[in-house]
């Protein structure tokens, strides 16, 4: 004890501020913690995770959950912990020696996404669901062609087919709803397509909200009632308001105070009106009918005397057409839903509830999930298993304003608070920001992070709960630091849900002057095109590209003068980190609202030279590489259609020239007799048989192997690119091959059918379906980072530019809602619903009405998050054409705010509207560069398992049944048939840690649950294994299993080497040997090393008879060349042997396996072998192997011979 107060010695470890060590250090069954941008939240959690570790030696990593809003999240998260326990363990290596075993065991600790935990969860619940725990998830492309042949049902009618489609219980009501006139003349109104999307739109955005078909099916207009009525009770205050403010003002103004003049119209109205209802009760019927008179009359035409008209606007506190335009729309708001809005409405949830119903039974024929299925069933398991819950001391969550209703439901589930009638409850510690809640489009629900955080105030008083929050900002300088507070204090000011905590530097005043000490400004910036006097006429697209071409300048005026940067990670003069360098063109970003802007950027960036790189785009169908190969592959389907021929033909990847190219098509043209096709596909074989042949070859290639494989034979051979700039031929490499995954995914769903999936992508390019682009993002490549403000959450820039624009999504496009509110709501009734013609629904005023709202408060969250991205410098950017009146933007817009305040510090760049307008002032497009074609080299895997190497040289097609479709065989998983897979992984548990003595495995095993050492042992289980140990069986059965092993002189040689100090006994061994490019990685059970070489051996609980022998084998041997290759590196080469035991015939005395050097080097070809052929779409079935295959029945391999 070295601390105050009697603390441990290694609480000094513990880093941060006084609200982070409050925060990581609580032992509260709830714990919120609000954390700004750039506060260290990541550390927090990183060391609340060593913590709870440190300070409970009883606690295992496996009983504490962490779960984060993304992969790369969650990776860095496991880093982040594992290098702290590291440190930790280091520095005390004596009293936190029991940090060791939660190190060895990080790569299998709980730190994982929600949805990888969900699905974890559903693999481990066995027969607790009624889902078969094999299921997988959804392709994108079986999803897409089950709705359009749902949209085809519907647009015939189609009752029987539909019916088909459902579940029995569904049926009957269906027969009716399909029948009805009501559901004909609404396909007829908006369409089967408009009704298919809502229908798809409830089974995702209803869903995530806890609803279910059934509930939409009985929706009602009871929430829309109630907003209706509560909106009313609005009427008499704006009644009073006129009463006793504006009709004095209107009454007082020289119109009314003079006499002797003719009465305007104007005034005529207003002493009408004021003297029918100056004496009126304030009654929330007479004040609606108040209002309603009111917009309807004086206010229908707002052509009135200035002085009218200025002192009704003094009254009201706002201008007169805002508030005007506003009660009109709620007047409409208040009317209660007609007969005919109920009837269409009515109608619509139930038909979209079918379609809901029919989505969810076809998954479940199909053992198929969604991502929310796997929240939805992982809730399901803890509440059929409660005993599941208790795996988990202490539950983290990261970004939980990002949570959306359906994950609440499993974090509730998880979470177990105190009660007196249990004898079990875990911690919840959550981690968000409020300002930082941008997924709304993903369904997040901010008002479930605001639920806590309410929970943890108002209870924290009572000592059961904490709320902190994290201020401190280790991201920004302190002059843009101000610069932020004085932006969102004045966008947050009133407001009654966010209340704005400033962000403030760091208390360490060393580091902040060092931080400080070249950041001398300008820390924002202001680049903004206007248009002129003379350019009423120009085009918006016209003055953004002349804001980006700006824009490059700038960058590349600030690359070009080494622009200063803090880079956290450089060394200063005094050893530490965190000193300036001269900015990279990776330290600058440009963040925008959406990818709508990538267009007009990617043509400014390109003609400037600027190097840059783009995040996804969701326009993948739209790029030109993607419409040559669908079309390419539409050949290979009809490969005399002319049209697809031709096409191919002009387009890069046939490798002629425009002029060649031409010449074909004209040749063509003139050989075309009357009537007849043009004979371009007989023409091309006379020509270039070459090529011809080259088509044929790769239309027999899609034929057998599928299209997949195609498109990356296409690939081995990519000339193609030479037609591409430079700086696209990135991007152009990424869509092809990205084609060859989507071709891939049909292919699994559907089969290799050439001319079915020819008419998938056909019809994907055809709709311009919404498919992200590849991400093809270096993380080392120097280039401006291009993305919008969603992808940059997490990450931090520099010098970063924000690209402010307004403009609303909207409540959805086409003309229906989903709503979560009011169910599926038409905007606008059809023809046949309304006497009096087209009629704006109510409901769809309130989703409008509640969205804009929601849309308002997001946008200035957005910025928010784009601002914070920011280190060292901020250019807001915006383009504006000056409207009628003179004005620029609208009235909220931050960018023009900020222009109007004319700050002294912000420098503002204005862009020359009378440039040129075609060009923007942009230079010529440089040529691109002549591309020199190596010799191809394959692409392999960049990490490879002795699993996945065994079963690619044991049978490649079954490795893609195994890796590439998810499924599985028990013999594949550690342990094998031997009492099943989780009974194997215990009895390797056991070996890595029992002394070989059979007198202790009473210890280890057991017999009588009521034993104090069941709950010992159980206690030092991993979360996964206590099922199987808790079986009364299971524990039995390893017992007799390992006494007998105990009798063989094996068994005594290695309790002699575990009880040999100097010789250690080396078990459970995790390694990641780099080679060649291929990072190798696995966990060998046991070796040791004497003066004779290095011994390997791998512990089976399956019989031998039983086994795969050739397939362990191969495992072994990728263990023995690891560990050669790791001690050739760090202490030389030993001799190695290997052999497999076989814990069921113990008596069986096995010929070690010796290596030699030849033998290590037909390995590592083997591995390099495994690793591109793994890569290469090519899957030979071994069919000498299919006698004891488990997918033999399936496999196409198993009567072809060839690549399935």
């Amino acid at each position: 004890m070295s601390k105050e107060n009697g603390a441990p010695a290694w609480h000094s470890l513990i880093n941060g501020t006084e609200a982070q060590i409050d925060a990581l250090k609580s032992d509260k069954y709830l714990t919120v913690v609000s954390a700004g941008a750039g506060t260290g939240k990541t550390q927090t959690l990183a060391q609340r995770f060593a913590w709870l570790l440190a300070s409970d030696p009883e606690c295992r990593a496996g009983e504490i959950l962490v779960l984060t809003f993304t992969k790369k999240a969650a990776g860095e998260m496991r880093d982040r912990i594992k290098n702290t326990l590291v440190k930790w363990r280091s520095a005390f290596p004596k009293e936190l020696a029991h940090l060791q075993s939660a190190i060895d065991s990080m790569d299998d600790a709980y730190i994982s996404t929600i949805h990888s935990f969900a699905m974890k969860m559903i693999r481990e619940s066995g027969l607790e669901l009624d889902v078969d725990p094999a299921a997988s998830i959804m392709p994108e492309a079986k999803a897409d062609i089950w709705w359009k042949e749902y949209e085809r049902a519907l647009s015939a009618l189609d009752a029987e087919k539909i019916a088909a489609m459902l579940p029995e219980e569904w049926r009957a009501r269906a027969a009716a709803l399909l029948s009805s006139p009501d559901l004909t003349e609404l396909l007829n109104a908006y369409g089967p397509r408009a009704i298919a999307e809502a229908s798809e739109s409830c089974a995702e955005k209803l869903y995530c909200a806890g609803q279910t078909p059934g509930s939409l099916w009985r929706h009602d207009d009871a929430a829309l009632l109630d907003d209706v009525a509560s909106l009313k009770k609005s009427c008499p205050e704006i009644f009073r308001l006129w009463k006793e403010a504006v009709f004095p003002a209107i009454l007082s103004t020289p119109e009314f105070t003079a006499g002797g003049k003719k009465p305007s119209k104007t005034k005529e109205k207003f002493e009408a009106f004021v003297e029918r209802w100056k004496g009126a009760a304030a009654s929330v019927e007479s004040a609606e009918e108040f209002l309603a008179e009111l917009i309807s009359g004086p206010l229908s035409n707002l052509n009135m005397s200035r002085e009218i008209k200025g002192a009704i606007e003094a009254g009201l506190g706002c201008a007169l057409s805002e508030w005007r335009d506003e009660k009109r729309r709620a007047l409409l708001m208040m009317k209660a839903p007609s007969k005919g809005e109920k009837k269409v409405n009515g109608t619509l949830c139930e038909i979209c509830a079918l379609g809901w119903a029919a989505w969810d039974e076809f998954r479940r024929r199909e053992s198929m999930l969604s991502l929310s299925d796997l929240i939805r069933c992982a809730r399901d398991v803890l509440e059929s298993s409660p005993a599941y819950k208790r795996r988990f001391k202490h539950i983290m969550i990261d970004e939980f304003q990002d949570t959306d209703p359906l994950q609440d439901e499993l974090v509730e589930a998880m979470w177990t608070a105190p009660d007196a009638e249990s004898d079990f409850h875990n911690t919840l510690f959550i981690v968000g920001d409020q300002k930082q809640s941008i997924y709304r489009f993903r369904h997040a629900d901010l008002m479930l992070f605001r639920k806590y955080i309410k929970k943890a105030q108002v209870e924290g008083a009572e000592g059961c709960c904490k709320y902190v929050s994290l201020d401190r900002n280790f991201r920004t300088s302190s002059g843009l630091l101000e610069k932020f507070n004085d932006v969102f204090e004045n966008i947050w000011e009133g407001d009654p849900e966010i209340i704005y905590e400033r962000l403030l530097p760091p208390d360490d005043e060393v580091f902040t002057d060092r931080r400080n000490e070249k950041a001398g400004g300008p820390y924002l910036r202001l680049l903004c095109a206007l248009s002129g006097e003379e350019e009423s006429d120009v085009k918006a697209a016209d003055l953004r590209l002349r804001l980006y071409a700006a824009l490059g300048r700038e960058i590349m005026k600030a690359h070009a003068e080494k622009k200063q940067i803090w880079d956290k990670e450089a060394y200063n003069p005094d050893g530490g980190k965190g000193a300036f360098r001269a900015a990279d063109w990776k330290d600058f970003a440009v963040l925008v609202p959406s990818r709508a802007e990538y267009d007009m950027l990617e043509r400014a960036f390109d003609s400037l030279g600027l190097p840059y790189l783009l995040s996804t785009s969701k326009k993948y169908f739209a790029r030109g590489e993607t419409g040559d190969l669908v079309n390419f592959v539409s050949l290979l389907s009809a490969p005399e259609e002319p049209l697809y021929l031709a096409g191919w033909l002009a387009s890069p990847l046939s490798g002629l020239s425009s002029e060649e190219a031409g010449r074909l098509l004209q040749s063509a043209f003139e050989m075309r007799e009357r009537g007849m096709p043009i004979p371009l596909s007989r023409l091309l074989r006379e020509k270039n048989p070459a090529l011809s042949e080259r088509v044929d070859r790769l239309r027999r290639r899609a034929h057998f192997s599928g299209v997949s494989a195609a498109i990356r034979e296409l690939m081995k051979r990519p000339f193609f690119l030479e037609s591409y700039d430079g700086t696209r031929r990135r991007r152009v490499c990424a869509n092809i091959s990205h084609l060859a995954d989507v071709a891939e995914e049909y292919e699994k769903s559907e089969g290799c059918s050439l001319k079915g999936c020819a008419e998938y992508l056909l019809s994907e390019l055809s709709t311009q379906g919404a498919k992200e682009e590849p991400d093809v993002a270096d993380e080392s490549a120097d280039a401006v980072r291009v993305m919008t403000v969603h992808a940059s959450k997490g990450l931090e820039f520099p010098i970063t530019a924000l690209v402010y624009r307004e403009g609303k999504r909207g409540a959805g496009v086409g003309p229906l809602y989903v709503s979560k509110r009011y169910g599926v709501t038409a905007k606008l009734s059809p023809h046949f619903a309304s006497k009096e013609g087209e009629e704006l629904y109510t409901a769809a005023l309130w989703e409008e009405s509640r969205e804009a709202e929601e849309e308002k408060a997001e946008r200035k969250r957005l910025w928010y998050v784009g601002f914070t991205r920011a280190a060292d410098e901020l250019i807001l950017c915006g383009a504006y054409k000056k409207r009628k009146g003179g004005s620029f933007g609208g009235k909220d817009s931050i960018m023009l705010r900020l222009l109007e305040s004319g700050r002294e510090d912000a420098t503002l760049l204005t862009c020359d509207v009378r440039e040129r307008k075609n060009s923007a002032g942009l230079p010529a497009r440089p040529a691109a560069e002549p591309m020199e074609l190596a010799e191809e080299v394959p692409a392999k895997l960049g990490r490879i398992s002795a699993s996945a190497y065994a079963l690619l040289s044991w049978c490649p097609a079954a490795y893609r049944t195994v890796y590439r479709q998810g499924r599985a065989a028990n013999w594949l998983v550690k342990g094998g048939d031997g009492g099943g897979s989780e009974f194997g992984s215990l009895s390797h548990w056991l070996l890595a840690r029992w002394d070989f003595d059979a007198a202790s495995l009473a210890g280890w095993l057991p017999l009588q649950k009521d034993d104090p050492l069941f709950e010992r042992v159980s206690r030092r289980l991993p979360a996964e294994l206590r099922g199987e140990f808790a079986d009364d069986a299971k524990r039995r059965e390893a017992r007799e299993l390992l006494t007998e092993y105990s009798r063989s002189a094996e068994c005594a040689k290695f309790a002699a080497l575990a009880a040999d100090g100097a010789r250690p006994l080396m078990r459970e061994t995790r390694f990641r040997v780099p080679d060649r490019g291929t990072l190798l990685v696995g966990s060998t059970d046991v070796f040791w090393q004497d003066q004779s070489g290095l011994h390997l051996r791998d512990w089976k609980t399956s019989a031998e008879k039983y086994s795969p022998s050739w397939y362990y084998e191969r495992q072994l041997e990728f263990y023995a060349y690891a560990l050669h290759k790791n001690q050739k590196k760090n202490s030389g080469a030993a001799p190695i042997d290997s052999a497999i035991i076989y814990l069921r015939s113990p008596e069986r005395v096995r010929e070690p396996r010796a290596y030699s050097e030849e033998d290590f080097s037909a390995i590592a070809e083997a591995i390099e072998a495994a690793a591109v052929t793994a890569l290469s779409g090519s899957f030979a079935g071994a069919v000498e192997r299919c006698g004891e295959c488990p997918w033999r029945r399936e496999c196409a391999a198993r009567t072809s011979g060839k690549d399935d």
